[in-house]
């Protein structure tokens, strides 16, 4: 994946990554990648594109 400014830090995400849904011993399914969809969600929110619009290096978030 392209590392870009908008992207989360290091510190962080060891900050919120234990708070995500989805993740390996929850309960549920687990997320495909937590780190790349805040990524895309902070990139959202940063230069208000539609979500249909987010950059290839985000990948499909939707499957």
């Amino acid at each position: 994946m392209q590392n870009n400014h908008h992207d989360i830090n290091d510190d962080d995400w060891a900050c919120i990554e234990h708070l995500l849904p989805g993740r390996v011993g929850g309960q549920g399914g687990v997320g495909k990648n937590n780190r790349l969809f805040i990524d895309a969600i902070r990139y959202l929110a940063k230069t208000s594109v539609a979500w249909s619009d987010l950059p290839y290096f985000y990948g499909n978030l939707t499957a």
